[in-house]
């Protein structure tokens, strides 16, 4: 996942509301991780990040 997301492995991630590009991209690389890339749907990722800061 670091390759993918440019965060290295002992890196904290920091705060999601201060980072939230860093959040946005681990969370996409989880997904390519569980479901292979053609599973990643950025819309639905973009709709996720906005209900979880409601």
């Amino acid at each position: 996942m670091c390759r993918f997301t440019g965060i290295g492995p002992d890196e904290p991630l920091g705060i999601p509301s201060d980072k939230p590009s860093r959040w946005m991209k681990l969370g996409a690389a989880m997904c390519v991780q569980e479901c292979g890339a053609e599973g990643l749907d950025w819309i639905a990722l973009l709709d996720g990040w906005a209900l979880a800061r409601e």
